[in-house]
């Protein structure tokens, strides 16, 4: 009995040891808030200010915004993964942006991401010309984040064809790749979502932009 009881206690050190960790991170999302910016001439808009648990507070720059996800980099680094608008009264579809925290601002390190979704030509809204799937997370056989894009579009010619990639980033930045066969597919992905490790990103469909 008594070693019974030693074996409890040693394991629930072992896990409430892994539950304070998986909590420490400093860059945690801890909450969400929203305000309304004057602006002169697209009037009232909403903006998105996030709370880490460091106590840091910063403000998306983007407009329709939604933090997503805190993103690991390659060497530890730590990066939010939002969505959003670069505009009010435009005809842009939403993006995925990465903003690298640094304990100061939010630095946009990269151009707009493609956002999941299906997407029909904007002159005919019945044409399908689209079909995206994003995952983010430990998607691949790597120890740390990354954000994968699987994608079907239809070309000039009539014909679909498939256009995958995956997005790393590291301190100062992000690289963005083909999806090697060898690296990683649609069915190994499905598989990391399966075993808690990976996400997929909801797709909202829309039309091609002008």
């Amino acid at each position: 009995m008594k070693c019974l009881v030693v074996l409890a206690s040693i394991l629930w050190t072992c896990i409430a040891g892994a539950a304070e960790e998986e909590h420490s991170d400093p860059w945690q999302i801890a909450g969400v808030e929203h305000f309304t910016d004057k602006l002169l001439t697209q009037g009232d808009v909403e903006r998105t200010v996030v709370l880490f648990a460091n106590g840091k507070r910063f403000t998306i720059p983007l407009y329709n915004s939604v933090p997503i996800s805190i993103v690991r980099g390659t060497d530890g680094s730590a990066f939010l993964l939002a969505q959003g608008t670069a505009c009010v009264e435009c005809d842009e579809r939403f993006g995925l942006r990465f903003y690298e925290l640094d304990g100061v601002e939010l630095k946009d390190v990269t151009s707009r991401h493609t956002y999941p979704g299906r997407q029909f030509d904007y002159m005919d809204p019945t044409s399908l010309q689209q079909v995206t799937r994003t995952f983010y997370g430990r998607c691949l056989a790597e120890h740390n984040d990354l954000v994968v894009w699987f994608i079907e579009y239809l070309g000039d010619d009539l014909k679909w064809y498939s256009s995958n990639s995956v997005a790393r980033v590291a301190k100062g930045g992000e690289t963005l790749v083909e999806l090697k066969p060898a690296d990683g597919s649609l069915l190994s992905v499905l598989a990391a979502v399966k075993g808690g490790a990976c996400r997929e990103l909801v797709g909202i469909d829309g039309t091609t932009e002008p």
